[in-house]
């Protein structure tokens, strides 16, 4: 009767071979995962930000008196009493600390540069406000510095596609 020759070594490479290729499959099955979460994060990132926005207005809405402040700052800045202005910039701060979590989110990936493109349009058109640039120039308000310095760098910016306009006047029809 014949033995069997067992080849170890052939065996052996045969292993690590298959080891190899199941290592292989592994990453990219991780990569995978990794991609398709990054996504998920990033379109639950522009939900927020849209559901945040959402909310914002909302303040408009229930609450006519602020859209009334709104519209004025944005027609006749002059106009405003001194409560009124109190109140718009209260209202300009929370918009403000929306756009620099934003403005975070986007830094880190979050968000994506077209969807951050428009919201800094937006603000850096509210900036040019008169009685916004007037109380951004203070430094108040509670802003890192790195948000303080985008704004700086970027607020005269000629090509904004955003200015700041009164809600009523752009959506009336008669114009």
């Amino acid at each position: 009767m014949e033995q069997a020759i067992v080849n170890w070594e052939a065996i052996s490479a045969l292993s690590e071979a298959f080891g190899v290729i199941a290592i292989v499959i592994s990453l990219v099955f991780v990569g995978f995962q990794i991609r398709q979460n990054s996504n998920s994060v990033r379109m639950s990132a522009e939900m927020d930000v849209s559901k945040q926005f959402a909310g914002w207005a909302s303040l408009v809405v229930n609450n006519p008196n602020v859209g009334r402040i709104w519209d004025a700052a944005a027609d006749d800045p002059g106009s405003l009493s001194d409560e009124d202005i109190s109140q718009f910039l209260w209202f300009v701060m929370e918009l403000l600390l929306l756009y620099e979590a934003q403005f975070h989110m986007y830094l880190k990936g979050h968000i994506s540069e077209e969807s951050w493109d428009a919201k800094a349009n937006m603000f850096l058109g509210l900036i040019q406000n008169p009685i916004v640039g007037k109380w951004w120039a203070t430094g108040l308000g509670p802003f890192s510095s790195h948000f303080r310095e985008y704004i700086e760098d970027n607020r005269g910016r000629k090509d904004l596609k955003w200015e700041y306009a009164s809600v009523s006047a752009a959506g009336r029809l008669d114009t």
